[in-house]
């Protein structure tokens, strides 16, 4: 089983609805889940059509893999 630290972004974040997520992470030179920080997260909201929404429905998917589900 894989852990935290050896799990990339592009593996759990597979749908469309992640396409601006990946985007983001890549020009940040986010590649495994480990490095991606609340701060990120802060910063990833302030992006043009990233809203409260979506930025729950990425945290949750992350957090689903940070609990080992």
């Amino acid at each position: 089983m894989s852990t935290v630290k050896d799990v990339t972004i592009e593996s759990i974040c597979t749908c469309g609805g992640f396409n601006s997520f990946r985007n983001y992470c890549r020009q940040e030179n986010l590649v495994m889940l480990s490095e991606v920080t609340d701060a990120h997260f802060e910063a990833y909201s302030n992006l043009r059509g990233v809203g409260n929404m979506k930025i729950e429905i990425v945290k949750e998917q992350l957090d689903r893999y940070r609990a080992g589900e």
